[in-house]
Parts: structure tokens; C-alpha cells; sequence
């Protein structure tokens, strides 16, 4: 067995002789010890308090005991298998008890008496091998080694600095929960089970990256989730070899379908209550050490018209909301487009005086109406490039000189049209009703204001008809991406564009695989 100070050297030279791993050698019950931790993750006063304190407190305490030596009352070598075991009656803490050990598991009688009788901590495991040491000591465990014994306690008293449970950003509500995930795992875990008092919640965890071993926690039900589901889930984020994992974004890549697609496969939010939900419908959760977004599986598009507020919500509130957000999404990506080939191709179909004031308003502009509308769409962009990285204390300044000045000055110039302008813009903030889908739509946007321009309201409905048709081809862990519509889902459509009462939703969707489909039942006594 290699000496105290050399194991230590060691560990030393496997980081690089980091000047942040502090090293604390001292001697207790006639040992020497090392206790091994980085800075940034301790705190001192808990070091001194729960583990050095104790130590010193405790060889005081059982200085009648020799934990070098115990006491063999009687011993008998039995060789099976080439094992030598070593039946042993030892006495400790004037206790007489039997136990069968392996020879070298002998001397680490120390270690098991100081983990069960003497340190404070709440967790304290052991391991013998410098890979185990090198991986807690990394993620902020304290490593204590003693002369003489292989063993190690690994003693988890890290401290990390972490921001408050606040609303998120992007995720804001009237009425309903405002508490958001964190940057730390274990707090989103713990909001989660906040709403879970149930010992069905399964939670399993995965390290991934090679450099840095983030903790990746998967989370659902026993009683609903589909094993099938769960299982592929599992397979495909063991199967990750990379060098980090940062975020949740990380992982994206690796458990979409279709990995080459523009269109969101996998469903992410901020909020636990919205979590809880899907999770309660048998989806599987996804949450990584590092990033307050959480990922669930399996996604159907319907889920970007819902938000967590219509839950909360009058059901004839909601339902005319989920209305207008759909309304918003078909003048969105088709406005701009139907725009310019009103222009080019179809202005006979216009209103004589409505195609007066298109004439009067673009006889000075250079620009024939696609590059008119591509010129805004860019300019649109821009401003919101710079509105997302712009400091907040200018947020409000720049958003009044994009806004007004630009929009107002490209129109006094003839470089834009003023329809041209307010097309574009109505455009862009309707995109906005449906937050999580905006890149996405951005890109459609544009793809149908070609179609527009190249063939007219022809382009846009065989553009339209091609994305409906492609999206029906789509398959998210056995769950059809445009259910409830294709496939007609008729249980589902309780809770699609109009909103039904809870009390009849009895059933969790049908459009994924459950294990358990009753949400809720009635007792024939009780029925009305």
C-alpha cells in the first residue's frame, strides 16, 4: 500500500498541481490524515465544524478504543475460490459482535467507525480508487484519507451559490405559478416534487461529457409514462460521447427524430407547474445540471398553442386566445407574402380604391414589392438582433429609434412603402403570440414570401400544403406531431383550439401511448 503523502502526490499531479485543491494533513487515533477539497466549493466553517471538530472531539471521546489494532477475540482462515476470508469476533466500543470480512476490508474498521459514529455530515460514502476520489472531488465532495487504509470517505459538503427561485422571463403570467427553474438541478427537483407527493415519481440520473460530467436527471411516472418510450429515451443519451454538456440545448440533437429538421421536436420550458402538467399526461422530463430549461418528450405542435395560463383561465377566455394565436400564426407566416403577389400577379382582385392607395403609396419607390418587402423584413430583423443583446438601459431608447425614426425615415425616403412597412411589422409582432415557435416561423415567413413572389397565391397554398404534408409524416416516440388533427384524435380535441371544462377531461390524451389513459372517474354512487 503506497504511503499517506504519496497517494496525495498523486492525486495532486492528476490536477495538474492545481493551486485550488487545498490539502489538510493532521493526526487523530494515532493516524495521520489528509483531508482534500477545492476552495470554491467549500466552506470553511462547515470543514471545521463537520468533520475536523468531530475528529479531534472523538479522540477524546474512544480514546479507550484502539482503532489501529481491534481487539481479534477469535479468527479462523477459510480459503474458498482463492479468497481468503477471515471470520473475526472483534470488540468496539466494548461491543462483541461477529463479522466476516475480507483480509484487506480489515483494516478499514477505521474508516466505517468515523463514517457511523463520529462526523457530522449528512452524506458520507467511501471509495478505493483514485478514479472515484478525482470524480467527488471534482464536483465538490471532500476526500479524507487515512495512513494505512485504502479506503477514502467522501464526505458531501460542497457549497455553490445559486440565484433565487424567481419568475422567468419568458414564461410570464397573469394568473397562475410564478416560480421558474434555476440554474442548480436539485432545486428544480425539489419544485418538482413540491407537486409530486407521490412515490410513483421515478428520477434517474446520467453524467455526460467527458471533461465535464454533467449531471443529466431523467424524471416521469412510473404508473403512466410508456416503458417503451422511457427506454429509447435512456438509450439514446447513453449513447452521447462528447466533451461537455452546458445546457439543455446540448442535448437536443441527440433525441430529436429528425435532427436535420427546422421544426421543434422536443418541448422545453422554464416553469415546474407546466413540467408537472406534462408529466401528468406521461410525458417524460428531462432537466440538466446547469440550466433552468426543461426538456419533455414526446412533443406534438399543438402544445405551442397552449400556454400555462390557460389552465388557470376561464375556459371561453381561453379558448377565444388559442383562437387568435392560430389566427396569428396563418397572417403571420402568409401576410407579407400574400401582400406582394396582390401586387404582381392578383390585383384585379383588389378593390379599386384599396389598389389606388397601393399605387399612390409605391409610385416613388424605386424598388419593385419583393425587394421592398425583403428590404423591411431585413431592417425588422436587425432590430431584433439588437433589441435581445442590447443592455436593458437601453433597451426602451433603441426600441423608440427602430420603432419610429427607422420605420418613419425609410418611408419619408421612398426606400419602403408605408403599407409595405405596416405588413412587415404586423407580420413580426404576430409571430410573437406563439413565443416558443419564432425562429421557426421566421424561416417559413421568408420561404413563403418567395412562393408569393415566384407563383403568386398559387406558391403560397402548394408552400402550405407541402409543410402540412411533411408534418404529417412526422413521428415524436410514437406520438403523431400533428395530433390531434392528422391523426383525427376525437378525445383530444377537449383540449385543442377550444378549451372544455377539467371535469370532462377524464381521459389523458390518446395521441401518445400511456400506461394509464383515466385521468379521473366518478363512482356510480356518486354519478348524478
Amino acid at each position: 500500500m503506497l504511503s499517506l503523502k504519496k497517494r496525495v502526490d498523486n492525486l495532486k499531479k492528476k490536477f495538474n498541481d492545481n493551486e485550488s485543491l487545498k490539502i489538510r494533513y493532521f493526526s487523530a487515533f494515532d493516524r495521520k490524515f489528509a483531508l482534500l477539497f477545492f476552495e470554491e466549493f467549500a466552506d470553511f466553517d462547515v470543514v471545521s465544524s463537520d468533520i475536523l471538530k468531530p475528529i479531534y472531539d472523538g479522540e477524546d471521546k474512544y480514546k479507550n478504543i484502539n482503532l489501529n489494532k481491534p481487539l481479534i477475540i477469535h479468527k479462523k482462515t477459510i480459503k474458498k475460490n482463492n479468497t481468503i476470508k477471515i471470520n473475526t469476533k472483534v470488540a468496539i466500543n466494548n461491543k462483541k459482535e461477529f463479522k466476516t470480512v475480507k483480509k484487506d476490508e480489515f483494516y478499514s474498521i477505521i474508516a466505517k467507525f468515523l463514517a457511523e459514529k463520529v462526523l457530522y455530515s449528512g452524506e458520507i460514502t467511501s471509495g478505493k480508487s483514485e478514479k472515484d476520489f478525482i470524480n467527488k472531488l471534482t464536483r465538490g465532495e471532500k476526500v479524507l484519507l487515512i495512513e494505512g487504509v485504502n479506503e477514502g470517505l467522501l464526505i458531501n459538503s460542497k457549497k455553490l451559490e445559486k440565484r433565487a427561485v424567481i419568475e422567468p422571463p419568458n414564461n410570464n403570467v397573469v394568473r397562475g405559478p410564478r416560480e421558474g427553474f434555476i440554474e442548480d438541478i436539485n432545486t428544480n427537483i425539489n419544485l418538482i416534487k413540491k407537486r409530486l407527493s407521490t412515490n410513483d415519481l421515478k428520477i434517474e440520473n446520467l453524467f455526460i461529457g467527458r471533461y465535464t460530467q454533467t449531471k443529466v436527471s431523467i424524471l416521469y411516472l412510473t404508473s403512466i409514462a410508456d416503458k417503451k418510450v422511457v427506454k429509447k429515451i435512456k438509450k439514446r443519451l447513453k449513447q452521447i460521447d462528447i466533451d461537455g454538456v452546458l445546457d439543455s440545448y446540448y442535448l437536443q440533437d441527440y433525441l430529436e427524430e429528425k435532427p436535420n429538421s427546422i421544426f421543434k421536436q422536443i418541448g422545453f420550458t422554464e416553469k415546474p407547474d407546466i413540467v408537472v402538467g406534462k408529466m401528468l399526461e406521461g410525458r417524460v422530463v428531462i432537466l440538466v445540471d446547469g440550466s433552468p430549461i426543461a426538456l419533455t418528450l414526446p412533443f406534438l405542435l399543438i402544445e405551442d398553442l397552449q400556454a400555462s395560463e390557460d389552465y388557470y383561465e376561464e375556459n371561453t377566455k381561453v379558448s377565444f386566445l388559442r383562437f387568435l394565436r392560430l389566427l396569428g400564426l396563418i397572417l403571420a407566416l402568409t401576410m407579407p407574402g400574400i401582400y406582394i403577389s396582390m401586387q404582381l400577379y392578383h390585383y384585379k382582385a383588389l378593390p379599386l380604391k384599396f389598389l389606388v392607395t397601393l399605387i399612390n403609396s409605391s409610385q416613388n419607390i424605386p424598388m419593385p414589392p419583393a425587394i421592398e418587402v425583403l428590404f423591411a423584413f431585413f431592417m425588422f430583423e436587425i432590430l431584433y438582433e439588437a433589441s435581445v443583446r442590447t443592455p436593458k438601459s437601453l433597451g426602451s431608447s433603441f426600441n423608440i429609434i427602430g420603432a419610429l425614426i427607422l420605420g418613419d425615415t425609410a418611408v419619408k425616403s421612398n426606400l419602403a412603402s408605408a403599407p409595405t412597412i405596416m405588413i412587415v411589422a404586423l407580420s413580426s409582432i404576430a409571430i410573437y403570440l406563439i413565443p416558443e415557435g419564432t425562429k421557426v416561423l421566421r424561416i417559413l415567413r421568408f420561404l413563403l414570401t418567395l412562393m408569393g413572389t415566384i407563383m403568386g397565391i398559387v406558391g403560397i397554398c402548394i408552400g402550405l400544403i407541402f409543410v402540412f404534408a411533411y408534418l404529417c409524416d412526422f413521428d415524436s416516440y410514437g406520438a403523431e406531431y400533428m395530433s390531434p388533427m392528422a391523426p383525427y384524435v376525437t378525445n383530444d380535441f377537449k383540449d385543442f383550439i377550444f378549451k372544455g371544462n377539467i371535469k370532462n377531461m377524464r381521459e389523458r390524451p390518446n395521441s401518445f401511448k400511456q400506461k394509464n389513459i383515466i385521468r379521473q372517474g366518478v363512482k356510480d354512487d356518486e354519478k348524478e
